[in-house]
């Protein structure tokens, strides 16, 4: 500053710079002085990129420069490294958040020769990581191995080659640093790129559509997606001895959370494609309940050590939530009617299907039974009750859609009622379920009450008859049935 405010040459003052910089190394390899060099090669490239900001000549000779510079440092890091011992986390991660810093400065300074400046930088993190490899030093190329490809990737993006994935680049470089993090353990990397990480997470989910379709930014949100899959699989990973970081991080339980922020991110990208796609012009989005659907029953027939103790657990209850808000008729015409069908149908039979597993004991039940052996019988209520609520409503709609004649809908709700009651008491009886012998007596009495006060009114005679035959069947099943099985 100094020297600039004094009206030196600008070449003067960047050849004051390198040899400062190259100076300094005796004395900093001399007494292995690590935090010096850091704080040198992060002021000297501030003070190169600073002046090259404001040059509009002699670019080729900056470049060389920031190379030198580069070299120099690589150089004594590589002799500092071989005696670190106490901090080599640390200084490993040093040199990682550095280099990559300095390439975004580079990035954004942007004149010329600064994309060949970087190819240079490549080829050297390249070579290094390299000579790391055949000197059996695996962390130190897989630190150098990812810093060339970073440089790589913003040399293709300062040339225009990738000028439209710029988008991408910063998400791809922060996932890399977080994945370097987690491989060499670096508690205070971690945290560090987490937190930038969630920030970029948070700006590419807010401000970025899947419109078009073949758009970077909808690009960028899968790949977030892969990003966190791959380095929560990675994480997972069992290590022989945990750092106290790591068990710290299994305290909190973040190994169960993190599973459920992943699915959250996919169920808002998959949410934002059904409005835009698939579920136009419609009140629902049809896709995303149905892949909720489906990903719900896979969930709880996989292990909790695979998708964490809250994953499963969680996806039921927004599944459930889900199954109130189709408890409506969606008083839209033409086709949209039969999604919403189609979709009530799907919901009843996974309430379904959960029922008979939870009676029979099968693969759900033997997976979670620590967690729903005490709460079987209520649990079946609530199977029960809303897979009979979605099919009454799914009558309704078939009759609102016209492909059911008013009374046949309401003949069908009521033989539905009686039906759940029958099939209640049935299942109370052989498993002894007080709260579902309970609720299907109650049921009953609204069927009858039902059927008495509102169905006789307004159904023609035939089809009265075969309702009373068909309700008069059912007594007669649960009479038979109760005397071999007689209530306790």
């Amino acid at each position: 500053y100094l020297l600039e405010y004094m009206d030196f040459n600008q070449l003067y003052i960047l050849l004051f710079i390198v040899v400062l910089f190259g100076c300094v190394q005796l004395v900093i390899i001399k007494h292995q002085q690590k935090v010096a060099l850091l704080i040198a090669f992060f002021f000297s490239n501030i003070a190169l990129l600073s002046l090259w900001a404001f040059e509009r000549e002699f670019h080729i000779l900056f470049a060389s420069a920031l190379v030198i510079i580069l070299l120099k440092f690589v150089y004594s890091w590589w002799r500092l490294y071989s005696v670190a011992t106490k901090y080599k986390v640390l200084y490993e991660s040093l040199l990682f958040s550095a280099s990559v810093m300095s390439f975004m400065i580079v990035s954004i300074v942007g004149n010329t020769f600064a994309e060949w400046a970087l190819l240079l930088v490549t080829l050297l993190f390249l070579g290094v990581s390299f000579f790391a490899y055949k000197k059996d030093q695996r962390r130190v190329f897989d630190l150098f191995g990812t810093i060339g490809f970073l440089a790589f990737l913003n040399a293709l993006l300062m040339m225009n080659i990738l000028e439209e994935f710029a988008v991408i680049l910063y998400p791809l470089t922060t996932f890399m640093g977080l994945l370097l993090a987690i491989r060499l353990r670096a508690s205070l990397m971690k945290v560090t790129y987490s937190m930038i990480f969630a920030v970029q997470v948070l700006i590419s989910y807010t401000f970025y559509g899947v419109e078009p379709f073949w758009s970077t930014g909808h690009l960028n949100q899968l790949l977030i997606l892969a990003y966190m899959i791959i380095c929560f699989v990675y994480a997972k990973k069992e290590k022989e001895q945990p750092t106290q970081f790591e068990l710290v991080v299994t305290k909190l339980q973040f190994n169960h959370i993190v599973p459920l922020v992943i699915a959250l991110l996919f169920f808002l990208y998959l949410y934002k494609l059904d409005w835009a796609y698939v579920s136009i012009a419609m009140w629902h989005p049809y896709m995303t309940h149905t892949i909720l659907a489906i990903v719900t029953i896979s969930s709880l027939l996989l292990s909790q050590q695979v998708v964490g103790r809250y994953f499963s657990k969680t996806l039921l209850v927004v599944f459930a939530l889900t199954t109130f808000s189709l408890l409506d008729v969606h008083r839209h015409i033409d086709g949209e009617g039969l999604f919403d069908i189609a979709i009530r149908v799907l919901f009843a039979l996974i309430w379904l299907a959960l029922i008979a597993d939870l009676f029979k004991q099968g693969l759900i039940y033997k997976k979670w039974a620590k967690d729903v052996q005490k709460y079987v019988d209520i649990l079946i209520v609530v199977g029960l009750l809303m897979a009979m609520i979605l099919l009454i409503f799914t009558f309704e709609q078939l009759a609102f859609n016209t492909l059911l004649s008013d009374k046949i809908a309401v003949s069908a709700q009521s033989v539905l009622l009686f039906g759940t009651a029958a099939t209640a008491l049935w299942l109370s009886a052989i498993k002894k379920f007080n709260t579902l012998r309970i609720m299907g007596y109650t049921l009953l009495v609204i069927a009858i009450f039902k059927l008495v006060f509102f169905d006789l009114s307004t159904l023609d005679l035939l089809i009265r008859a075969i309702l009373f035959m068909s309700i008069g069947a059912v007594g007669l099943f649960l009479t038979s049935f109760n005397r071999k099985h007689p209530p306790q």
